[in-house]
């Protein structure tokens, strides 16, 4: 099976850079939601001021506490007021039972009817007369239970997340992409090497490497190595044929004097001593072959 460098090179990179969108996402979105939360309670603690604000020790029984509904609270809000001894001073219109609130915690998420609401626990507020005296008698304290509707919140939170994960797939998207064309450029010189060394033959041992394989610090070793690899080959082959051509001359000449021994020896009329010279020489043209 084929692996690819360039699909290596794509694959590591989109996973670093998955992981690591997926991390600066998480961690903007969480911080966003945090501040966002934070505005939003800081919000809550202004409304419940507002709402504490319209508590007021009654004038007729200095033991007893009054609550005027403020005018300016949002219709939408959910509140509950209890004295000192659990009675409730005020709640809202909607009739939402007490055991509905938490009873622990400062802040705190509800679900009411399907509607989500973030709520602010306030316990033991104490309610001053501003018309009254520093006395040793303990001021009356209350509880507050005050919460907003966290639809319109929620929303924004998807929104932004989504917009944070279309940004990131857009942002990986757009990376890849410019890493393929890059890496595919940044190939170009291996392909330019591989098609000089595929010009290579038994007869053309050449290896003309262009300046842009030669300036790539990364191919450049692997270039030189090739060049000095075929320059080896080429003077290896030529030896061999320097050898063969050698060899064929010394053979054919050993050849030509042995034809030219049994041709003299052949001429005319010959007695034996004759053809036992001529064969000798022969002889000795075989063995020096033979040598060869």
């Amino acid at each position: 099976m084929t692996r690819s460098i360039r699909g290596n090179i794509l694959v590591f990179l989109a996973l670093a850079q998955g992981l690591l969108m997926a991390a600066c996402t998480t961690g903007l979105v969480v911080y966003i939601d945090a501040q966002r939360q934070t505005v939003l309670d800081t919000e809550i603690a202004r409304q419940m001021g507002v709402l504490i604000n319209g508590i007021q020790i009654s004038d007729a029984d200095p033991s007893k506490l009054v609550f005027t509904v403020p005018t300016t609270l949002p219709p939408d809000d959910l509140y509950v007021i209890q004295d000192r001894k659990g009675a409730t001073l005020g709640s809202t219109a909607s009739g939402v039972p007490l055991v509905s609130w938490p009873t622990t915690g400062e802040t705190f998420w509800l679900t009411l009817r399907g509607v989500p609401y973030r709520g602010r626990l306030s316990r033991r507020v104490p309610i001053l007369d501003p018309d009254e005296q520093a006395s040793a008698t303990p001021a009356p304290v209350v509880n507050v239970w005050y919460a907003v509707p966290a639809t319109t919140f929620d929303r924004t939170s998807q929104r932004i997340l989504v917009i944070a994960v279309v940004g990131s797939v857009f942002w990986i998207t757009s990376s890849c992409l410019i890493a393929w064309f890059s890496v595919t450029r940044g190939m170009l010189p291996m392909a330019a090497l591989a098609q000089q060394a595929s010009a290579i033959t038994e007869r053309s041992w050449t290896l003309a490497l262009p300046p842009k394989v030669r300036e790539v610090s990364e191919i450049r070793p692997l270039a030189l190595a090739l060049e000095s690899l075929v320059a080896r080959l080429s003077a290896a082959f030529e030896r061999e044929r320097t050898f063969v051509n050698d060899a064929a001359h010394e053979l054919k000449t050993v050849v030509a004097i042995q034809k030219s021994s049994l041709q003299v020896a052949l001429q005319g009329d010959a007695v034996v001593s004759d053809y036992r010279s001529g064969l000798e020489r022969a002889l000795e043209d075989v063995d020096r072959a033979n040598v060869l």
